[in-house]
């Protein structure tokens, strides 16, 4: 067959026995005192996010509410300027 030669490189192993690609599960594997370091280091991140996250949920709630006052304040001044200029172009000078 003209297209029958495999790609030699691509299923090639260690000295191990295993791919190249495969991590190497003995070497990097935990022991408990790093482990109960990761964790702690895990714990202390997660709670700084959650204060971020908390505090932004405050923030955000203060802009809506700005939002919702200055859609309000114009909302109010646009119906003011609408009925002022009613009445002087009714009755110019």
């Amino acid at each position: 067959m003209l297209f029958s030669f495999t790609d030699q490189n691509r299923n090639k192993t260690g000295k191990t026995g295993l791919k190249r690609d495969q991590p190497d599960v003995v070497s990097n594997s935990l022991t408990k005192a790093n482990a109960a370091a990761e964790i702690a280091r895990l714990e202390a991140l997660c709670e700084a996010r959650t204060k971020e996250l908390n505090y932004t949920r405050i923030q955000l709630k203060a802009g809506v509410s700005a939002f919702d006052g200055m859609a309000v304040l114009v909302r109010y001044l646009t119906e003011q300027v609408s009925r002022f200029y009613a009445i002087t172009s009714k009755y110019p000078y």
